[in-house]
């Protein structure tokens, strides 16, 4: 009893079968878009998800602004103003003023240095203006900082 050998029809067969694989493999080319498009389908359902959350924010934004413009006095059509015009006290803003006066505290207690002038030729001009803004501020820093080690005061890292 030996082996058996194969039928004939069996090997019309396993060329029916390479036939049937590639038909298995269209069907997963045709497949591969398709899971494809259902990605995209899932990323535009997250987008969409994302810009009706964002339009629920801003919507809950401007009613809480709008709860707050009503609490202060302010109505829909005068936002840009409040409902009761700025009062200024100029004596009291004086006085005050005068109260913090810094000119009799000692140098450590202000940090202030003024005694350089600003010197701007052209104040329209942008360039000379930033230069002049530049080396004012660098005069003023080195200034600071002899007063400091004057007084013994560390003020580098």
């Amino acid at each position: 009893m030996g082996k058996k050998s194969k039928p004939q029809h069996r090997v019309e067969e396993e060329d029916d079968g390479e036939e049937d694989f590639d038909v298995e493999a269209e069907e997963a080319l045709m497949k591969a878009p398709k899971m494809h498009l259902d990605k995209n389908k899932k990323r535009k359902r997250r987008d969409e998800d994302d810009d009706v959350e964002a339009d629920e924010l801003d919507a809950e934004l401007a009613a809480l602004q709008a709860i707050r413009q009503e609490k202060q006095g302010w109505t829909a059509s005068d936002t840009r103003k409040p409902a009761q015009p700025a009062m200024y006290n100029k004596e009291g803003l004086l006085k005050c003023l005068h109260d913090w006066e810094t000119k009799d505290l000692p140098f450590l207690e202000t940090m202030q240095v003024d005694q350089f002038e600003l010197a701007i030729e052209n104040e329209l001009d942008d360039i000379e203006r930033e230069i002049s803004f530049f080396n004012h501020t660098m005069l003023a820093v080195g200034e600071g900082r002899g007063r400091l080690t004057t007084l013994g005061i560390p003020h580098l890292k």
